[in-house]
């Protein structure tokens, strides 16, 4: 049998926080409307389960992963936020030049993540996004 599970992302104190639920199906619009609010992303991946002569559920490695659906987040590039504020953005600007990164996610919960080839940004319908960068006067 095949179980489909979606993985949110919610932010650590180094790396991003995982938390998991299994799901009927792949449909974005619907995880992103019942995603927690500290929730900025999610992906799905399936994993097969069998039985084993003694009951065990013997479970797969993940396969069929999608991409990261990034919430009610917005798209910026190196150039954007430069003109925003070159010294403020001075981490974030370096980081995707180095990495060759395009465009960066700013993610409802403040933030910034690399949207990488694939990658999706999807409103939640709940207006919630994050405070976006503001030009410096």
């Amino acid at each position: 049998m095949v179980r489909t599970y979606v993985r949110f992302l919610t932010p650590g104190a180094f790396f991003a926080e995982e938390y998991s639920v299994e799901v009927p199906g792949r449909d974005p619009a619907a995880m992103a409307s019942i995603a927690k609010p500290e929730a900025f992303a999610f992906q799905f991946y399936s994993v097969s389960v069998l039985d084993d002569e003694e009951g065990r559920e013997l479970i797969s490695s993940q396969f069929d992963v999608s991409c990261f659906y990034y919430i009610d987040a917005l798209v910026y590039t190196a150039d954007q936020l430069a003109e925003i504020s070159a010294t403020e953005y001075r981490t974030v600007i370096d980081n995707m030049r180095s990495n060759g990164w395009d465009k960066v996610a700013f993610c409802r919960t403040g933030n910034f993540r690399p949207l990488l080839e694939g990658d999706e940004v999807i409103f939640s319908g709940n207006d919630d996004r994050g405070q976006a960068p503001a030009r410096q006067r």
